[in-house]
């Protein structure tokens, strides 16, 4: 009930008691002015700004105090939520141990936060995951889970799929990509990458902050920041980008990309899908580039999907609004 109605509420108490005419009128005109002045004021008011004002760093993000004991993943389950613990064991590796599991984290660190369905399961059976302010080596979640995320720190490389990556229509490059509901929410967080074995040690695994595979619908990411190690030579490095993304009705807001030393590959953003938006992010490009597109002979042609998959996914490079590079503070778009 608002306060308006609560007042009315109370004047037809007053009316029960029979007071004269013109002092209930009175006492009706005063609320109705009561109210249109709050509407007025809140109406001039602009809102108040979000926390997510606040960039997050290593330093802020995280556990806010010290740990008090480890718990196993079937602790955690049993008790739905954990604070102050260290989290071992999250891993479902297709075995169904999560499957409509609600569970929340405050101030943790998951030591090994690992998930992969099954088989596809309904989003009625999704897992629902919410951290807060905790902490892990990445996120390693294939298939699709409720996943909430805020002032965490992920500091190593994050991997998603949309289902099994390794299954067609799931992986990446290929024709005819699966829409699968991917429902990450995350904000204020901090997603910070190493470099990986670089080619010439005898490394095969690239390395992203963020890697999403597949044609992953909804995911949200709101004042997160995204870093890279660099410094490596691009050529020997294994680093594709700062991220790497397939997506579907994705949104990337607030967001920073940048990289930790020299940029240790050509493109910094390897982002593509449908409807994806860049809105009000700040970016650090490639040795060449933000986006892997066609205006680099060698490079490829197009976005990603198109050269290993054909037209059928009617992927594009995301929209860009109100973007600037973090170097020189112009702003940046799709093809730049």
């Amino acid at each position: 009930m608002s306060d308006h109605d609560a007042l009315v509420e109370l004047l037809d108490g007053l009316i029960s008691l029979s007071p004269t005419e013109s002092t209930v009128a009175k006492v009706r005109n005063k609320i109705d002015a009561v109210a249109a002045a709050a509407k007025a004021k809140l109406d001039a008011t602009p809102p108040t700004p979000p926390p997510s004002g606040v960039i997050p760093t290593e330093a802020n993000t995280g556990p806010r105090t010290a740990l008090n004991g480890t718990i196993t993943m079937q602790q955690w389950i049993t008790a739905g939520h954990a604070e102050n613990k260290n989290i071992i064991g999250v891993r479902d590796e297709q075995a169904g141990i999560l499957y409509g599991k609600v569970l929340r984290a405050t101030d943790c660190v998951l030591s090994d936060l690992y998930y992969m369905e099954q088989s596809e399961i309904p989003d009625s059976q999704f897992p629902t995951i919410t951290l807060d302010h905790c902490a892990g080596p990445g996120i390693n979640l294939f298939g699709g889970v409720n996943f909430n995320a805020d002032w965490c720190k992920f500091m190593g490389q994050s991997y998603s799929a949309a289902g099994r990556p390794w299954i067609a229509g799931y992986d990446d490059h290929n024709p005819n990509q699966i829409p699968r509901n991917v429902p990450w929410r995350i904000t204020n967080s901090l997603l910070h990458s190493p470099l990986p074995v670089p080619r010439s040690q005898g490394g095969q695994s690239h390395m992203e902050a963020l890697h999403m595979v597949g044609a992953c619908v909804g995911p949200h990411f709101t004042n997160v920041v995204f870093i890279q190690d660099g410094g490596a030579a691009v050529e020997d490095s294994n680093v594709t980008g700062i991220v790497k993304t397939t997506g579907v009705d994705a949104l990337y807001e607030d967001c920073i990309f940048k990289w930790n030393g020299a940029p240790a590959s050509y493109f910094s953003l390897n982002m593509e899908g449908r409807n994806v938006k860049m809105l009000r992010c700040k970016a650090q490009p490639g040795s060449l580039a933000f986006f892997f597109n066609e205006n680099y002979p060698g490079q490829g042609s197009g976005v990603f999907s198109p050269i290993g998959g054909g037209p059928s996914n009617n992927y594009s490079m995301p929209a860009c609004t109100d973007c600037v590079n973090l170097n020189t503070g112009l702003p940046f778009s799709a093809g730049s």
